[in-house]
This record gives C-alpha cells, structure tokens and sequence, in this order.
C-alpha cells in the first residue's frame, strides 16, 4: 500500500430514523475519532432496538503517515479483542479497523459462518468494516476477517480471525398456534387464541388482511378475543409484541353463514298423462344444498334418489303426484310448499254407445259413457275411424239421430287434452212396416162389398169355383173369380219325343210387390202318385216366372213317366 503524507479532514454525516445526527471527524496525524452507530439488521424494526454499542477510538497514532505493519484490530464491541461478544435479541455492530500501511482496504471479506440474524455490511475502500444485527441464535462462532488491497478481493489482503460469541437471550416472540378460521350462523360470534413466545406478549387485535394495522379492535388486548355478532364473513390477526421485537399472526376468517329462505316456491303445474314437468325452487342462504322429495311438505319417507339441485324434473307421470324440496344451510333448513303435478289421464270408454232398431222415421237415442279429465265428445255418421261426416252439434255424451228412413251407422270419438279414444260402430236399424202382399192382393182382385164377405174374398173361400183357394190362386197368379187351370200346358209329340211346355208367370200386379214366383218340376217314375218317390227334375228344379215359355222333353222311349208342377213365392233379391 502507498504511504500518505497530506492532511485530511474528513466529515460524514449519518443519518438514522431513530439516533441523532453524528458527526465523525478524521485528523491526522494527530487523532482520530471514530463513532458509529448501531444498525439494526433483521426482523425486527428500529423501534425494536434496546442497546446503542458506540465505540470511541483517539489516539491511535500516526497510522495514515507512518509505514508500518497492517493490522486488523476489533473496535466495538470489544476493543482490541479477538472475541465478539453479542447477546441473543439484542443489536450487534461488530466494527474492524485496518491500520498502518496503507490504512484502507479495497474490499472486506468475512469467512466463516456468521450465527443467525447477523450480516456483513461488506464496506469498500474504507479502513473499517462491520458486522451488525440482531442474532437470533447462541454459540461460538469462528470467521475469518480479510481486508484486501483492491477491490473484488484482489491484491494483497491482511486477516485475523475473531470468535463470535452469542450469549443466551430472550428472542422475538414467535406464534405457536394461529387463531383457527371457523364459520358461525348469522348474528353468532366466536372466541379467537392465539398462542405465543415471549415474555409478557402485548397484544393488540386487528379487523383485516395480516399486517394490515388500519382497523384495530378496540379493547382487543388479549390473548383471545370474542368477536361481535356477525351478519357479514370477516378476518382477523393478532399482533403480539415483547421487549425483542413483534410478530403477527396469520388471518382468521370467519365465514358467515347465511339461514336457507325460499324466495320462489315450486309452482303447481298439469300435464298429460306419460309427461313430465321441472320443478325449480328459488332460495337464499349460504351454499344451500337441496333435496327433493315425493309427497306432502314435510314428508321425509319418499325422498327422490339423484334430485338434489335447485330444479327437478319428474320422471314420466301417469297419475297425479306432489313434489317438494327442503332447501339446507350450515344454519338450518327449510322446507318448501308441496307442489301438485295433476296428471290428465287419457279417455276411455266405460260403455259402448248401444245399436238400436226403430221404424221408419222415428229416431234413437246413443249414449257413451268415458273416463278421463274433462272429455269432449263429436258424433259421426259411417264406420268407427271415417271422420268424413261429423255431426254438427252432436258433442255430448248423448246423441239423439233425426228421424230415419234407413239403417244408418254412428260412432262417437272421446278426446281431451291428453288423447283420443273412438268408439265402437253403433248400428241403428230401421224396419219399415210390412203389408201383408196377400191382402194387397185380395184389394186388388175383389171389390169392397166381396172384401167385406170372407165367403168370397177370404184365403180359403174358392169363389169361382175351380177347386182353387183364393190363396192357392193367389200363388199361381190366376184371377180368383174366372175360373182358370193354374198352369196350362201344352203337350206335344214328335221325333219320338214329348214336349211339355207351360208359361211361366211373373209375379206382378197388386199384391206381389217386391216378390218372385218360382218354379220347380218333380217327376215319379211309378203310378203310385201318393208315395214318397217323387225327384226334382234336373235343371227344372228352381226357375223364376218372367212370362218365358219353359218346356221340358222326354224320350218316349222311357218308361211312362209322372211330372208335376211346384209354385211358391219369396221376397225377390
């Protein structure tokens, strides 16, 4: 290093929150005085410092201008000393000072580990360098001091080495068990500890964030505190301060928890059978939790498995079922009204409308009977299913037919909102009063007088005297008053063949209306003509009068052969 030989006076000026201004003069060669306060390096703030190490050095001689031996040399807290003394909690300025030749070092370097809460403040180009905080830690601790020529540790360097000892002391209070986060109903409160080191802990409350100091609680000072009835979720921390320092708990939150109320009740609702419908509740309260259930309000025994949100939709209904919900909090429950799901059922028919015979031109009645919500009914004419022909007005469960001349089907469709049903076919017959043809006859063939005379007009009476009833010439359609032969036929023979030839009558005239005159040949092979052998004659055996000329051949050559003649009437088709 390179002697100096000019006189130097230096001033600094050093400024602290919480020490005076302190003035530091340097003179040589004649003394030097050197004052440095205390720093407080760590946790804890300057308002935590309990002890100033002020260390005075004069005198040292003409270290700045004599060449000499470099030293190293201890000026606080022990002067000259090897060995630092410190105390556990309190503030140490452990201050080095190089002298002789040269007398400010470039750079500083501590070797070593330094206990807990100290730091090496690392001063270059100066004479003296230091070591201060608050150790939060007791032992022996050996470094190592080297002052170097240059800076970055360069050059040549002078060492020495010193023991730091950190003597037993109280440290800074530390939390040992937070205050405990909880939830409380609306309008509770609840008791907060906090558990800590340090001696007698002063304590102080605050409403807020950790840290925070803006919102203390009065008369918080304690240990526990017990919070005010809270309508609203709200933190908490503690700071607790002794004679080494403060420290500040984490935050409390106490979760407010808000009673269920139902805003919206489920609401009442129809529909069709096979349908479903969503309910939905509408409730305040802190994180509600819901549970549907099956019944009247109150009614626990049928809860609905998977239904446990605000809605619910029902599964497919075929008959009318109530739902209701009990809407829960950490502060209780609620249970809503009941809501009615009123299923409309399909129609269905419990008795047919039933057919009916009338005269002609009067009218019947058709009456249905159906089940179901509210039916409606619409009558129409033709077959079950042909919806072609509705009935104006005929929408009851009766239905009255206007006067008929004819057989007419009905059927009746049942509906409401749910579906339809039809009905059977209804038929209503309608018979039309039938005159005896016979009588229709006797008026046409006999005057009134005769008509008033059964010896003459009456069925069995043979007034021309033929040996026909007047019934019989009724069927053979001969007059009963000319006497006539039934059938006149006309034999003929040739090429050894006979021909029988009769006319076959029509049924006209009064008294046959609506029939046919039918004729049959039967022939007997035997002179017996009583017995029981008579046989249709093939292709004779059913042939309708219509006025044509029928005739029958046979071979001569046959035996002799029998043929009669059968007449009737029936309804023609």
């Amino acid at each position: 290093m390179k002697p100096h030989s000019s006189l130097q006076v230096r001033a600094k000026r050093l400024c602290s929150k919480c020490a005076p201004v302190i003035l530091v003069l340097q003179k040589t060669p004649v003394s030097q005085i050197v004052v440095h306060e205390a720093r407080v390096i760590g946790t804890t703030g300057l308002s935590a410092v309990v002890k100033w190490s002020v260390a005075t050095v004069a005198g040292l001689g003409a270290f700045d201008t004599v060449t000499g031996a470099t030293t190293l040399t201890q000026i606080a807290p022990s002067r000259g000393s090897s060995t630092v003394p410190a105390t556990v909690g309190e503030v140490l300025s452990f201050i080095v000072q190089v002298t002789g030749a040269p007398s400010t070092a470039g750079s500083w370097q501590v070797l070593g580990t330094l206990p807990a809460g100290l730091k090496h403040q690392n001063a270059t180009n100066s004479n003296t360098d230091s070591i201060t905080g608050v150790p939060t830690q007791s032992g022996t601790f050996p470094i190592t001091v080297k002052a170097w020529e240059n800076r970055n540790f360069r050059g040549g360097s002078k060492s020495k080495t010193f023991t730091i000892t950190v003597a037993g002391g109280e440290p800074p209070p530390t939390v040992t068990s937070q205050p405990t986060s909880s939830q409380v109903n609306a309008n509770g409160t609840v008791t907060l500890n906090v558990g800590t080191t340090g001696t007698s802990p002063a304590f102080q409350w605050y409403v807020g964030n950790s840290g925070d100091t803006s919102n203390p609680v009065a008369g918080a000072t304690g240990a526990s505190f017990t919070t005010p009835a809270l309508t609203a979720t709200t933190s908490y921390w503690v700071k607790a301060t002794t004679a080494a320092g403060s420290v500040n708990s984490a935050a409390a939150v106490i979760t407010v928890i808000d009673p269920p109320e139902i805003s919206i009740q489920p609401g009442s609702v129809t529909i069709n059978s096979g349908g479903t419908i969503s309910l939905t509740v509408a409730a305040t309260g802190t994180s509600p939790a819901y549970q549907w259930y099956q019944g009247d309000a109150g009614d626990e025994s049928n809860p609905v498995s998977g239904a446990t949100g605000a809605s619910l939709m029902t599964p497919a209904l075929t008959a009318t079922t109530s739902y209701w919900v009990k809407v829960s909090t950490a502060a209780g429950s609620v249970n809503s009204s009941a809501a009615v799901v009123t299923v409309i059922a399909p129609p269905e028919i419990a008795t047919q409308p039933g057919s009916a015979t009338i005269d002609s031109g009067g009218t019947a009645t058709l009456t249905v009977a159906a089940a179901g919500a509210s039916p409606t009914f619409q009558w129409y004419q033709g077959d079950t299913g042909d919806d072609s022909n509705p009935i104006v007005n005929a929408t009851g469960a009766s239905f009255t037919t206007p006067a008929l001349d004819v057989t007419t089907n009905y059927w009746v469709r049942v509906s409401n909102s749910s579906g339809s049903v039809d009905s059977d076919t209804v038929v209503v017959t309608v018979t039309v009063p039938q005159t005896d043809p016979f009588v229709a006859w006797q008026a046409g063939n006999f005057s009134a007088a005769q008509l008033a005379d059964t010896l003459i007009s009456g069925a069995t009476a043979n007034p021309d005297g033929d040996s026909l009833t007047n019934e019989e010439e009724y069927v053979f359609g001969t007059s009963p008053l000319i006497p006539q032969m039934p059938v006149a036929p006309s034999i003929t023979f040739g090429d050894g063949e006979v021909s029988i030839s009769f006319t076959a009558r029509p049924a006209t005239g009064p008294g046959y209306s609506g029939l046919q005159r039918h004729y049959a040949l039967e022939s007997c092979a035997t002179s017996d003509l009583a017995s029981d052998t008579w046989v249709v004659v093939p292709d004779f055996t059913d042939i309708i009068g219509t006025g044509q000329v029928v005739t029958l051949k046979a071979s001569m050559a046959e035996p002799s052969t029998y043929y009669r003649m059968k007449v009737r009437l029936s309804p023609g088709s």
